[in-house]
Parts: C-alpha cells; sequence; structure tokens
C-alpha cells in the first residue's frame, strides 16, 4: 500500500507535499486573530489560539526562502497544521508541539507513483527539510519531512527569544 501525501501550494507556483499521516488539520485563520510578537524574524506571523492551545503561525514560503506571500488585509489564511509529540523535559512526559503553516492554497491528497532522492543542488537550508521528489502523473512534487520542519522552526523560534 502506498503511502499518501496531502500536496498545497507555496508562493508563486511552487508545490510541495507533506505525509497525510503527519498533518494534524487544516484550517482557516482569521488574520485578526493573530497577535504579532515584535522583534521576529518576518515568516513567525505570530501565534492564535487554537481549540485553547497557543499554535504558532509561519509563512512557510518566506521561512523556506522562497518569497513572502501576498496577504490581502481581512482575508482568512489557510493553514496546514502540522504536529509531532516530544519527549518531556525531567519528567518525561509526552509534549506536544504544533505549527500552523500558511499556505496559498491547498490542493489536494495523492499517493505517488514513486519517491526519488533530490539529484539537483538544494540551498542549504532546505536540505534537510526535504525528504525527496514525488512523482505523480510527471509531476515533480517536492517532499517535504515535517518533523525536521517543526524542529527547524522549534530553532528559529528559540533564536526569536534570545
Amino acid at each position: 500500500m502506498y503511502e499518501e501525501y496531502f500536496r498545497v501550494l507555496l508562493s508563486g507556483l511552487i508545490r510541495v507535499a507533506l505525509p497525510l499521516r503527519e498533518v494534524e488539520t487544516v484550517c482557516k485563520i482569521n488574520q485578526r486573530q493573530v497577535c504579532p510578537i515584535p522583534g521576529v524574524q518576518p515568516s513567525l506571523l505570530g501565534v492564535f489560539n487554537r481549540q485553547g492551545t497557543l499554535t504558532w503561525v509561519w509563512d512557510i514560503s518566506e521561512f523556506m526562502e522562497l518569497g513572502s506571500q501576498q496577504y490581502k488585509p481581512g482575508k482568512d489564511w489557510t493553514a496546514v497544521v502540522i504536529t509531532r509529540k516530544n519527549q518531556g523535559g525531567k519528567d518525561r512526559q509526552l509534549k506536544k508541539i504544533s505549527a500552523a503553516c500558511v499556505v496559498a492554497q491547498l490542493e489536494d491528497v495523492f499517493a505517488p507513483s514513486e519517491i526519488k532522492a533530490f539529484t539537483k543542488p538544494v540551498k542549504p537550508k532546505l536540505q534537510p527539510l526535504l525528504a525527496g521528489v514525488a512523482y505523480q502523473d510527471k509531476q515533480k512534487i517536492a517532499v517535504l519531512n515535517p518533523s525536521a520542519l517543526l524542529e527547524a522552526l522549534g530553532s528559529e523560534q528559540d533564536q526569536n527569544k534570545k
């Protein structure tokens, strides 16, 4: 059985795929519900209350250095929420880490005919974030590694606190 992936459109015409098993949900975020955080990098749009939990909101295109999305004032953002469970500190409890990644458009769920490693050079910042290339109907789609993405976002978040 093939693994399914969720295809999304980032800024411009750049498409990426996320393993469906690692997508917690998709949601619309009202811009007025996002609390901006002063002094952080532009890709961190702020935080919002998602079902009682503060969730970081990221412009994933900007974070990946693919260009910022053009946001229209008052228009809701479309986001893919990715989550992973981490082993906590001293108490060793599982801690859930989530990020809402704003995308230009949700596309579809698909099962690629194959996934291969990248053969072309990739920006150093992107190398750990990309798991390979998915092929579907002669179309190549970069596959994001959500765990690596969450780790990179967490590192950026930690640097913003300093």
